[in-house]
């Protein structure tokens, strides 16, 4: 069974205009990530502009979210079915040394 973090993080990469760093700051924010997954009130509430705009533009709604989820859900299916596993970096089976050189090299950005 994957992690609804690792869903969660999927389903905000989906989102125009929302990247690493951002989805990054919402999972600092968010408390509650089974309720998140289904629920996009959190995003609604949330002050990061990329957020705003997503929603300002059209980009990110209630609908939208749904929809993301049931794509992402498909897609893991499909990632199951060939037997392939998704993980995200917040995931125990993320490589470490991934994790840290990705934190040493956001000091030369």
């Amino acid at each position: 069974m994957m992690k609804n973090k690792t869903i969660l993080i999927m389903m905000l990469l989906r989102i125009h205009g929302i990247g690493g760093q951002t989805v990054q700051k919402i999972m600092k924010q968010v408390r509650r990530v089974d309720k998140a997954v289904d629920n996009w009130e959190f995003l609604e509430k949330s002050n990061l502009p990329r957020v705003k705009q997503a929603i300002m533009g059209g980009k990110l709604s209630e609908i939208i979210w749904k929809q993301i989820h049931q794509e992402v859900l498909s897609e893991i299916k499909q990632a199951n079915d060939l037997k392939i596993e998704i993980i995200s970096y917040q995931d125990d089976k993320y490589p470490q040394r991934l994790l840290k050189l990705k934190k040493s090299l956001q000091f030369y950005t």
